[in-house]
């Protein structure tokens, strides 16, 4: 087992979270005597983290990108996303799984590792062992013949034996056995480890065995002392001021960070009464003083709010986050912003979650819950790669 090497993979998706979660699995197989080697889909994601720990870090190869109008796109299940990511199109996926098989090749790995990888368990299919992980909304069911529906809307939505013929033809010709397993079956490769609570899973209801829990460890925190606001929202998103408009006159001291917002915006926001981080502040220090947290559902941010024992208010941007919103609220331990709004809903909202004797109690339950569950899931994750590199 010394020195095998581990490739660890992030093939789709945005954000900070792939890259940081990767690196934690990373520095605790190298810990534990392995030669981990990460490919990123993006390698300026926490690129001076990587560097400090000493962690190899290459580009992933990347896949067709989405062909449709985002505008009007709506996927319902994991098969859309395969789709957007070239699925639908045996050439262009047949791309990607060369560009992989290369990669493979030169690194020779004893274990793939994959994080939201569509793609990449068609390339190491019957080749090179394979784990799964990542939050629920990226590794989907391993049961049943179909991938679930998890919004319906009106879109039409790929169909999964399509792309099982254009997974198939690319075996074909890269002279590979020809038949896949279900899409969901394949998406888990040889074992998986869904990496977020149970309560955030959004396929829970599908699944045979429970999510593991987060990478992070996180507590409960003391109550705090009133009620009190704290707001992480995206400058880019198009409701984010009326939010915070609507917020401050809810009659409560709000702190906040807003990502790449204007310094003009930031004085505007200040001469309401908020006080108005320039730099990101440590999330678990801002959740101390708060009663209650907006943002937009991020995994992180969601998780680190559950477990710590704080409400929240959800102002999604896309599905995953939306997902995580409907989530939360069926857990009855956050409520959702759903857009349109005016300002006023958003100040009922935030008085709501803040001063909700019921939600808090529901949000402490919760977190009391986690707390008190055994193990670890990196350590999970090091046990389960060292039985499949022996």
């Amino acid at each position: 087992m010394a020195g095998k090497r581990i490739l660890l993979a992030w093939e789709n998706g945005a954000g900070l979270g792939h890259a940081k979660r990767l690196l934690r699995m990373a520095v605790a197989l190298r810990d534990n005597g392995f030669d981990p080697v990460v490919a990123a889909r993006d390698i300026s994601a926490a690129q001076r983290d990587y560097r400090d720990a000493g962690i190899p870090i290459l580009q992933a190869p990347r896949h067709r990108g989405f062909q449709g109008d985002p505008k009007t796109w709506n996927a319902q299940s994991y098969a859309d996303l395969m789709a957007s990511c070239a699925w639908d199109d045996a050439e262009a996926l047949e791309q990607t799984v060369f560009a992989w098989d290369g990669l493979l090749d030169l690194l020779r790995p004893a274990l793939v590792i994959a994080d939201f990888c569509p793609i990449l368990p068609l390339a190491t299919l019957g080749r090179i062992p394979t784990l799964v992980v990542g939050d629920g909304f990226v590794v989907p069911p391993r049961e049943g013949e179909v991938l679930p529906v998890i919004r319906d809307t009106k879109a039409p939505r790929a169909d999964d034996a399509n792309l099982r013929a254009n997974g198939e033809a690319v075996l074909v010709r890269r002279g590979r056995p020809r038949h896949l397993p279900s899409l969901g079956a394949l998406m888990n490769a040889d074992r998986s480890i869904v990496c977020t609570y149970p309560e955030l899973d959004v396929y829970a209801d599908y699944r045979n065995k429970p999510a593991s829990g987060s990478l992070e460890t996180a507590f409960p925190l003391p109550p705090p002392k009133g009620q009190s606001l704290f707001v992480y929202l995206a400058a880019d998103y198009q409701d984010t001021e009326k939010a915070l408009d609507g917020a401050s006159l809810a009659g409560m001291p709000i702190r906040a960070f807003v990502r790449s917002a204007r310094p003009a915006q930031r004085d505007a926001w200040r001469a309401r009464g908020m006080f108005i981080h320039d730099e990101a502040p440590p999330l678990l220090e801002e959740l101390h003083q708060a009663s209650a947290i907006m943002h937009h559902g991020g995994i992180g941010t969601a998780e680190l709010a559950l477990a710590t024992g704080r409400a929240q208010l959800l102002v999604p941007r896309h599905l995953e986050q939306t997902l995580n919103a409907k989530r939360l609220g069926t857990q009855g331990v956050a409520a959702r912003l759903a857009a349109p709004f005016k300002p006023e809903d958003a100040t009922a909202a935030v008085r709501h979650v803040c001063g909700s004797t019921r939600l808090h109690a529901k949000v402490t339950e919760v977190a009391e819950q986690i707390a008190a569950r055994p193990g670890s899931v990196l350590s999970e994750i090091v046990a389960t790669a060292s039985e499949m590199v022996r």
